[in-house]
């Protein structure tokens, strides 16, 4: 069967369908990212000015910053010291940047290699309200801190290479804003990467403005990935039904690889998947895909078009990307990186003469050329563009996975119908390999959906307890630390309050673990009410046991501690077992504690004023329970 056996119209269809999702896509992840109502203003002198962003809106923190370079300066340090300071601009690599003659770089150029520290003053709008930064991968470890509090650690920061550990991974960050501005600080380390300092926009925004827009993009690029990896499973099926015909396993390969390197770009899931992995792993994994992809496509293309793709020229663009992972072997990610010009260089060479054989293919009518042709103008564009994104020319994003994902499209195509003529034959065969592809689709929307689900609930998890509602352990200890600070910087009281629920063990024996369950979830829902009215937060502290904490004077929190003891017993849920009152109660501990000296370990002080709370707790059961005691704290 040739291509003139293939309705015009179908071809057209397909065609029509690649450009039309080549321009959908395209646009989707560029204002994910970039233009989704983009705020307008440019940092001068380490300042920008997000007084009038809206909500719903993103700002990249691009610009002028205050650069200090072989400097790891501390905000305190930069308050109050007020040390030199020159300006460079965000985004760009600092290597490309002339220094004035008192920052130690030998001509005005600044190393690859070295230490330095970014400041930015972002003015705010005044209303208090929780803000998010989305953090791309800034090379290659580096300390951020908000107003004087460091807020997050990639990697390990040090002086000298020996002390840095690298680490890539994109992060999404949340601080409060009390007042209308924000200070943010970043040491940046980086003994390792080509590309040194923040060399992508940092954007802020909305909390949940923010958090929506990352959710997008994962939901993005799990399609993506999870299209790739099906597309792995497909044809290297095909080519276990058919050993004949390695074009499909290599084509197979190709999506793997591809999958592979798309778990270490954009979102960085490599990081989430495996969280030990070290950064020189990941460079590793990542410069091997590259190459190995060229190898395994080069192989496939010769396999499909033999007469338009020469046999030497294959077989140098195979020796070269062989002898590159071979490099990548043999040496540390700080040598063969350096090469990454030249192997750029050789991919985009490689992909033109692609190009070529797709053309010469289309002109002499090969089956599925025009498929390919359109798919591989997509793939070329979005190879351009990432490689003068990597080099720091143009800002636009990277669009390699779904320029290879258009492609890869436009292949299977391809395949399809090589497949369609080799079993033309056989009618069964053809209903078959129709079967699969209709499964294969709903695999892929059942995936996504269930990606999507697992996603939702991993947010729910991290913060929520799964049976109360209300906040869990884990959200506890960091709220009670964060709200700690903040008592101590304001110089107001911070209580903490520990409740338990009396013979609650009785109670599960007596009514059974349902009815348990169902007692836990009225008393949590009253704790949530009243901590969220008196400002503060209620979470489950562990089994039967809460705790609350919040900013108030030892007179409010005794005064709460009362309203929920006899809140509780209002809500008269029966305990016939009790041994205090014929109804469910609680017992109650305060720890009251206003910060007169610097604070020190938060994390420590909260562990401190629990036991404190729990001493109090103690108290109240020896005495009969039912009631509260406040204890007294000390340093």
């Amino acid at each position: 069967m040739t291509n003139n056996s293939i309705p015009k119209i179908v071809h057209f269809s397909l065609i029509l369908a690649i450009l039309i999702l080549s321009t959908g896509f395209t646009a989707f992840p560029t204002q994910l990212h970039f233009t989704q109502d983009h705020h307008p203003n440019q940092a001068v002198d380490g300042v920008i000015d997000l007084r009038t962003i809206k909500s719903s809106t993103a700002a990249q923190l691009d610009g002028e910053w205050r650069f200090y370079w072989s400097r790891l300066l501390t905000p305190n340090e930069i308050a109050f010291q007020e040390p030199g300071y020159e300006r460079i601009h965000v985004p760009s690599s600092w290597h490309t940047y002339r220094s004035s003659e008192d920052s130690g770089a030998v001509g005005g150029s600044l190393p690859r290699f070295g230490i330095a520290t970014y400041s930015l003053r972002i003015l705010l709008p005044n209303e208090k309200q929780m803000w998010a930064l989305s953090i791309p991968s800034i090379s290659a470890s580096y300390k951020l801190y908000v107003n004087g509090e460091l807020l997050h650690s990639n990697g390990t920061v040090g002086k000298t290479a020996m002390k840095t550990i690298a680490r890539s991974e994109k992060q999404l960050l949340q601080f409060y804003s009390e007042s209308g501005e924000a200070e943010l600080v970043i040491q940046v380390a980086n003994f390792s990467n080509q590309r040194s300092g923040i060399v992508n926009s940092i954007v802020l925004g909305e909390h949940a403005f923010i958090v929506g827009q990352q959710q997008l993009r994962i939901a993005y690029e799990m399609f993506l990935i999870g299209s790739l990896f099906v597309m792995t499973v497909y044809h290297i099926g095909l080519y276990v039904m058919r050993r004949k015909e390695p074009s499909s396993l290599y084509f197979g390969l190709f999506c793997l690889l591809i999958a592979v390197r798309s778990l270490i770009i954009g979102e960085t899931f490599i990081y989430k998947l495996i969280p030990p992995i070290t950064w020189d792993l990941v460079v590793i994994i990542d410069y091997f895909c590259m190459c190995a992809a060229v190898i395994s496509f080069t192989l496939f293309l010769r396999r499909i078009y033999p007469n338009e793709m020469n046999k030497r020229v294959a077989q140098a663009i195979v020796g070269f990307a062989g002898s590159y992972i071979g490099f990548i072997v043999l040496t540390p990610p700080r040598i063969f990186t350096n090469g990454l010009p030249y192997l750029q260089l050789f991919i985009l060479l490689s992909i033109s003469y692609a190009l070529f054989v797709f053309v010469l293919a289309f002109f002499r009518r090969r089956d599925g050329a025009l498929f390919t042709a359109a798919g591989a103008v997509v793939l070329t564009i979005s190879i351009f563009n990432d490689i003068l994104a990597n080099r720091g020319i143009i800002h636009s994003g990277y669009f390699l996975a779904f320029g290879l994902f258009t492609f890869i499209v436009s292949q299977s195509f391809v395949l399809a119908i090589g497949f369609s003529k080799a079993f033309s034959s056989s009618e069964g065969l053809a209903e078959k390999l129709a079967h699969l592809n209709n499964v294969l689709e709903d695999k892929v929307r059942e995936r996504t959906i269930q990606l999507e689900e697992t996603n939702r609930l991993l947010q729910n998890q991290i913060c929520i307890d799964g049976l109360t509602g209300i906040s869990n352990r884990r959200h506890f200890d960091e709220m009670s630390a964060y709200m700690l600070r903040k008592a101590a910087e304001e110089k107001r009281t911070f209580s903490l309050l520990l409740l338990d629920i009396d013979h609650f063990k009785m109670y599960n024996d007596t009514y059974g673990h349902l009815a348990g369950d169902d007692c836990l979830k009225q008393v949590s829902a009253l704790l949530q009410e009243e901590a969220e009215k008196a400002g503060g937060m209620a979470a489950r502290y562990g089994g039967e046991e809460f705790a609350i904490v919040l900013m108030s004077e030892t007179e409010d929190a005794e005064a709460l501690a009362q309203k929920l003891v006899e809140q509780v017993a209002g809500l008269a849920i029966p305990h016939a077992t009790s041994k205090t009152a014929p109804y469910v109660t609680i017992s109650t501990g305060i720890a009251v504690y206003k910060p007169v000296e610097e604070l020190g370990d938060e994390v420590e002080m909260v562990k401190k004023l629990i036991q404190t709370a729990d001493q109090a707790l103690y108290q109240v059961k020896q005495a009969g329970r039912n009631g509260y005691t406040l204890a007294s704290f000390g340093h």
